[in-house]
């Protein structure tokens, strides 16, 4: 025998819990995948394994009230995510880029000409940097310098 369709509520979890993984979809995925799971009306997402284990954990140990018939255990579970979400996410990547482009554009215009002199170069660097730094939440990521590629290994650049 097996239940379908069961709700977890948060409320069953301590409140520490609540804003957790179990509950929130955090999107890391790469813009060309968020296109592609723009592409459908709704996409669904299941918990990792250590997740239902933790749940089952819980019910077991007596630290969360169980949404199922004692003697169950939790196999499955999963969340729902609609298109507009994704849509949200391009969206706002593509705002963010509009405004680097124009930030770029206030503080050094001719950053982009092959004449640029040294010092509009470093001007760009610097907003580049700066609109980073307050837009976006790296870990371990070294922007100093021209040329950076994160989360890349195996380019050259040559002049």
């Amino acid at each position: 025998m097996n239940a379908k369709n069961v709700h977890i509520p948060p409320m069953t979890f301590p409140e520490s819990f609540r804003d957790s993984p179990l509950f929130n979809f955090t999107c890391t995925q790469g813009i060309a995948e968020v296109e592609e799971l723009a592409s459908e009306d709704f996409r669904e997402f299941g918990w990792l394994s250590d997740y239902l284990m933790f749940y089952n954990t819980m019910v077991q140990s007596g630290q969360i009230s169980p949404v199922m018939q004692n003697g169950f255990s939790l196999v499955g579970a999963k969340w729902t995510v609609s298109r507009h979400i994704f849509e949200g996410i391009l969206e706002n990547v593509r705002n963010k880029a509009l405004d680097l482009a124009l930030e770029l554009h206030d503080s050094a215009p001719n950053a982009g000409q092959p004449d640029a002199d040294d010092s509009t170069k470093e001007e760009a660097a610097q907003t580049i940097n700066n609109f980073f730094t307050q837009n976006f939440h790296f870990n371990n990521v070294d922007m100093s310098g021209a040329n950076n590629a994160m989360g890349s290994s195996g380019f050259e650049q040559s002049e």
